[in-house]
């Protein structure tokens, strides 16, 4: 019953257009890493009373890993998987940084995604100058995440998205920072991608054709 409904649904994707001719998620599990800019709002009751409304402008980085639900070639994926961000901002000599660990779900139609991610654990640090020591952990601190963002497929085992988010803390029922935002360039990597790759497009007789760049700088195969 499961392998006939899978099928029909595949059949309605190919008549209606929805599915690629080469899918990009060819993998189950895969990793990815970003960097961007970040301006943490509102954070005085989450730092100190001293701290500023606005840090300003800073920088973000992620690293994160997950996994598909649906691991054959299909137009909607749903993926959970883990992503630790570090926001960083400055005001005169300090420097304040924030890093949320996120359980998160993914959600992806075609070349667009949207992801929603919880953190029961955060660490921050408010101390002169950048480091990466001095953290400490936000105790009672709840963090909700949300980001958006468009897919650009490299090769089989390669994807550049760009996203753009934002990130609310709670700490005993009291918001701030309120919010964070975020702008990303994501580099995504398929686990043993050529490998499935090249199981999945037999399996549903595709030629050897794959509908993504080649080179950041290349144009779309048709």
């Amino acid at each position: 019953m499961t392998r006939r409904l899978a099928a029909l649904l595949l059949v309605f994707a190919l008549s209606t257009g929805l599915l690629p001719r080469s899918a990009h998620a060819i993998s189950r599990f895969y990793f990815d890493m970003a960097g961007g800019l970040s301006w943490i709002k509102g954070p005085n009751t989450f730092f100190s009373s001293e701290v500023p409304s606005n840090i300003g402008i800073g920088t973000l980085f992620l690293l994160g890993f997950g996994a598909n639900v649906f691991p054959m070639p299909s137009p909607f994926y749903i993926q959970f998987g883990y992503q630790a961000r570090m926001s960083n901002g400055s005001q005169g000599t300090m420097s304040y940084s924030i890093i949320g660990n996120y359980l998160t779900v993914r959600f992806e139609l075609q070349r667009y995604f949207l992801t929603t991610g919880a953190s029961l654990f955060t660490l921050k640090r408010n101390l002169p100058g950048s480091g990466l020591t001095g953290y400490s952990k936000a105790s009672g601190a709840i963090g909700i995440m949300v980001e958006a963002g468009y897919i650009w497929p490299i090769t089989p085992a390669v994807d550049i998205m760009a996203a753009a988010g934002g990130q609310i803390y709670t700490t005993g029922g009291v918001m701030g920072p309120r919010p964070i935002y975020d702008l990303a360039m994501l580099m995504r990597f398929y686990i043993g991608a050529p490998r499935s790759f090249g199981k999945t497009r037999s399996y549903y007789g595709q030629d050897g054709d794959f509908d993504g760049w080649r080179y950041p700088y290349g144009w779309p195969k048709k």
